[in-house]
């Protein structure tokens, strides 16, 4: 399914090509994130050369720096958690185009002094168009120009501007970032202030949790710690005050005090500001008042890339003012990578054995739902229905959307996995925070149920379970999917018009043309063709009131049902 709201285009075109591998073969997939991530890491070497070479360095030591930069973001073992876990190439692909852009931004820029028509129009095209494919990938391309202006205004701020480039910066990167910004500063109450009501958290607490994070963060990448990396963080504790976690305080005056540092110091020390500049800029949207999830690592894979040029840059610089000490300091800087490496090889081999990788990070997070729940999935292949039972019931006090997980594994009819205590869920179920797990255990069951794999879970138990999550005012905003899938669950059961009625309330919800279609399948199936064309009517009537693409599509379902159930008219008239 399409992520964002601009669809991650290049990223599904990319799965999209390689759709002879899905779902068996991860290994190609994993392999393609490979290959997009050293093709990064060679953009970054060359973003870092030209850098380098625009502050003065002798082109030797552009090579150390820019070599010591692509060769520390590469290996940190904080990037494992992009490659290898396959729908990362959205980030990838986004810190790809975004590379390409500023390495186009740097020739442009270049040019304009000899130039500046050519010059600008490369700048600008190059922007543009390397700018909307980063955001095609993923909406962290949209930041483009407010890295642009973090290089100007540290690392390019002493060099020659060609002319007219305040009114270029003003015309390209500072209206359409005035633009974003007010945009979504209007639209604050209607496209973020709902989402927190799916959150445990408010936004001041929210902000409060993401200073910790980011601390973290940059922490784990100056210094990164064995046992500190992977991919499930959902037990990140939420601050709900400045001594609530009690260093909540302390990441706070970190986060201020650097930025504060890093805006005051842009001349004296351009090189540290252009390294926190940039890492917050990265982290603008992901990180800060849009209602996501706390913890993320692989948020750090394009913001981590001004640390590393900084890096380079200082360890070259460093090295060339020790003299003849400088092999010693390159020295260091090779063992460093050396740890680097043995780190990255170490994840990678984690995520080789699944088996393995499971029960790590299980006992890292016992407080993490996912990896508990990928522990429990673990312990299903390896046959132990006993042990998944036992940690699906120790994570249910927890969390209750396990008890719908729990049930969906039942379908799989091991001897030794125990029945969920349904009364027990379902009283849970109807008090529960929202959580996705619970609407994703109940769809399980649903597709399981109608693959005929699943008569091992009662359907007026599941169907109780629905009940309860619909009585759960916390799950109103998934009554929709809710209803839809009841009406699957009655439609399996043989209870055509009750399932409808389920379709009916969810169209008072959201009308949509294909709920119309699949209450004639579910009518039709059953023989009920009167009530059947009725609904085709409603599908018909919705459909013309629908966009074009959607309307052509449709009206070819709407022809073929048609054709459908003429066809079963008739075949009964012959048979009368």
């Amino acid at each position: 399914t399409p992520a964002g709201p601009f669809g991650r285009a290049l990223p599904m075109f990319s799965f999209a090509l390689q759709h002879a591998s899905w779902p068996d073969d991860v290994f190609a997939f994993r392999l393609w994130n490979l290959g997009i991530h050293l093709l990064n890491g060679v953009l970054l070497y060359f973003l870092a050369w030209c850098l380098a070479g625009l502050r003065g360095l002798a082109p030797k030591s552009r090579q150390v720096a820019a070599f010591a930069a692509s060769a520390l973001w590469l290996l940190h073992p904080m990037q494992v958690s992009t490659v290898l876990y396959v729908v990362q190439r959205m980030t990838q692909l986004s810190a790809t185009f975004s590379l390409v852009a500023l390495l186009i931004y740097l020739w442009g820029r270049q040019l304009a002094m000899e130039k500046p028509g050519r010059g600008y129009a490369v700048m600008t095209l190059g922007l543009i168009g390397a700018g909307l494919l980063a955001a095609l990938s993923k909406e962290n391309g949209a930041l483009l120009p407010l890295f642009i202006l973090v290089l100007e205004a540290t690392l390019l701020r002493g060099l020659p501007s060609p002319c007219r480039f305040g009114l270029w910066k003003t015309i390209v990167l500072w209206l359409p970032l005035a633009g974003a910004g007010g945009y979504f500063a209007a639209q604050y109450a209607t496209m973020i202030q709902p989402g927190y009501a799916l959150r445990d958290f408010s936004p001041a607490e929210h902000l409060l949790t993401e200073a910790r994070a980011l601390s973290d963060y940059l922490a784990l990448l100056v210094l990164p710690r064995a046992g500190s990396f992977g991919l499930f963080h959902d037990d990140y504790a939420v601050s709900r005050g400045l001594l609530l976690p009690p260093h909540t305080l302390l990441a706070v005056v970190v986060v201020a005090g650097l930025l504060l540092a890093a805006l005051l110091w842009v001349r004296r020390f351009p090189l540290f500001s252009f390294a926190q500049l940039w890492f917050f800029c990265g982290h603008l949207l992901e990180s800060s008042i849009i209602p996501l999830e706390s913890y993320f690592e692989h948020r750090n894979y394009f913001p981590s890339v001004g640390l590393a040029i900084a890096a380079g840059l200082v360890l070259e610089g460093v090295a060339l003012r020790w003299g003849h000490q400088r092999k010693w300091l390159l020295a260091g800087g090779a063992v460093w990578l050396l740890l680097f490496g043995m780190m990255t090889w170490n994840e990678c081999r984690l995520w080789g054995n699944p088996a393995l990788q499971a029960r790590v990070w299980a006992r890292q997070h016992p407080d993490s739902e996912r990896a508990q729940l990928q522990f429990a999935k673990a312990q299903l292949v390896a046959g132990d229905g006993a042990g998944a039972a036992s940690t699906y019931r120790r994570m249910a006090a927890k969390h209750p959307g396990v008890y719908a997980v729990w049930a969906s594994a039942f379908c799989l009819g091991l001897e030794s996995m125990e029945p969920i205590p349904f009364e027990q869920a379902r009283s849970a179920l109807s008090q529960a925070v929202f959580s996705k797990t619970a609407f994703g255990g109940l769809e399980a069951v649903v597709r399981a149920k109608e693959n005929k794999s699943c008569a091992a879970v009662p359907a007026q138990q599941t169907l109780a379970l629905f009940d309860a999550l619909l009585a759960n005012r916390n799950y109103k905003s998934q009554f929709f999917h809710l209803q839809v899938l009841k009406g699957r669950l009655l439609a399996v059961e043989g209870e055509p018009l009750a399932a409808v009625a389920c379709f009916e309330r969810a169209q008072q919800l959201r009308p949509q043309v294909d709920l119309a279609l699949l209450a004639v399948k579910t009518l039709a199936e059953s023989g009920l063709l009167g009530e059947a064309r009725d609904y085709l009517q409603r599908a018909r009537a919705l459909n013309d009131s629908s966009g074009n693409m959607a309307r052509y599509h449709f009206a070819e379902q709407i022809r073929a049902w048609e054709a459908a159930l003429n066809g079963k008219a008739a075949a009964n008239l012959r048979t009368r």
